[in-house]
């Protein structure tokens, strides 16, 4: 009865109450993710992300709860920004990060298209950004739209909800659709920047091993071998906030051309720095146990 309770409470936070709060400027939504964002979640669905939180030994046992805790707020951020990337509300997708970054990034897309390449953090906003900046085109792995959900939680509601007007623009290629490196050699040929996800979880004998967060992992090496065969540079971007009302920072980093396996080394790496400085931020922490990892 209380886990039915909590659901229901999450779903109308989630689904309804966000859309009056995307009505509010910026920062007065953001002061409303502060206060109620990490409501309505028991413990128990919490408990493996906080185990994998300690399990990476970024911070001490204690430290994990107030990591997983600071990591809800963004979470719902991240369902905040969706509606307004639902509404296609530019200004405040444009809002959500920093002025002189956002000039950066834009002074890179003008240059030339690139292969851009982002953890798990804040992901579909930066995409949202990149999108109204440049021609772009998202490489992802599943169409959430063709998954047979029978009961969706509040989170994959949010979720359908963005994908069911978003899916046009930007252009998407979805692994499962078949033939898609050779759609992504197309997009790159005719000179569009596409964004990969790379540490979605991936398993495949075609893994390349690297270390991440302390341990041996198989990651997808798709990124780096674009790369090769297109003669398109990476783009290595990881957005990140101190907190939750903060505008987001965007790290940037040409990845130096080199073998595969060391390209995508130097991805993770990357990415590495930013997740253990700004663990709150990274949504892997939901799914870091599912990765390719050698133990």
């Amino acid at each position: 009865m209380r886990e039915s309770l909590e659901t229901w409470c999450l779903d109308v936070y989630l689904n309804q109450v966000l859309e009056l709060v995307a009505r509010l400027p910026v920062p007065r939504a953001y002061r409303f993710i502060a206060t109620t964002g990490r409501l309505f979640r028991s413990r128990g669905v919490l408990k493996k992300a906080e185990a994998n939180v300690r399990r990476a030994g970024i911070c001490v046992t204690a430290e994990a709860s107030s990591v997983i805790r600071e990591y809800l707020r963004f979470e719902t951020r991240y369902v905040l920004e969706d509606i307004w990337l639902r509404k296609n509300i530019a200004r405040k997708i444009v809002a959500a990060f920093r002025p002189d970054d956002v000039a950066g990034l834009q002074q890179f897309l003008k240059q030339r298209n690139y292969i851009i390449t982002l953890p798990h953090t804040a992901c579909n906003t930066f995409i949202g950004l990149a999108h109204i900046l440049a021609q772009v085109v998202v490489l992802g792995s599943v169409n959430p739209l063709k998954m047979e959900l029978a009961r969706p939680t509040p989170i994959q509601k949010t979720i359908l909800g963005l994908y069911s007007r978003w899916l046009t623009q930007p252009e998407f290629v979805f692994v499962e659709d078949g033939s898609a490196f050779a759609r992504c050699c197309q997009v790159l040929g005719a000179g569009k920047s596409l964004i990969i996800l790379s540490d979605t979880p991936f398993h495949s004998e075609q893994n390349v091993c690297i270390d991440f967060l302390g341990r041996r992992t198989g990651v997808a090496a798709g990124v780096a071998v674009l790369a090769e065969r297109c003669k398109v540079p990476i783009l290595a971007v990881v957005p990140w906030a101190a907190d939750c009302c903060q505008p987001y920072r965007l790290e940037t980093r040409i990845i130096e051309a080199s073998d595969i396996v060391s390209s995508m080394r130097k991805v993770f790496a990357f990415f590495e720095t930013f997740i253990e400085q700004y663990p709150a931020c990274w949504q892997g922490w939901m799914y870091w146990d599912l990765m390719d990892h050698e133990e």
